[in-house]
């Protein structure tokens, strides 16, 4: 079994498998993304393994962000960090390749580049 397997499983359990914030699976792993990549989606989300072994999940509003620019593909590329909700302004932020998006207390989602 490929290590991206292993790895997904992991961070899911680590999220609350079924019962977490992703829900349960609606794909199987497919190790099939740009330079060996590998993902599995979720009734809340996805967790991908990037080429260079981070396991990140993207969920909401940050991972409809993702998606409209093209997942990995796009000029994000893979995430670099997991969402992080410390502001005190109630806004939280996944790090990606190429940028970060950010979403507001209210919900929305901003993409911002270097």
């Amino acid at each position: 079994m490929p290590s991206g397997y292993t790895a997904i499983r992991d961070k899911y359990d680590l999220l609350g498998g079924a019962s977490g914030v992703l829900g349960p699976s609606t794909s199987d792993v497919r190790c099939t993304l740009r330079d060996g990549g590998c993902y599995q989606n979720f009734e809340g989300g996805s967790i991908h393994v990037t080429p260079s072994g981070g396991v990140f999940a993207t969920t909401g509003a940050v991972r409809s962000a993702w998606r409209a620019l093209g997942f990995e593909n796009g000029d994000l590329g893979y995430p670099t960090t997991a969402l992080r909700c410390e502001s005190e302004d109630g806004s939280c932020v996944q790090e990606f390749e190429g940028g970060s998006v950010v979403v507001g207390a209210d919900g929305r989602a901003v993409v911002n580049r270097p």
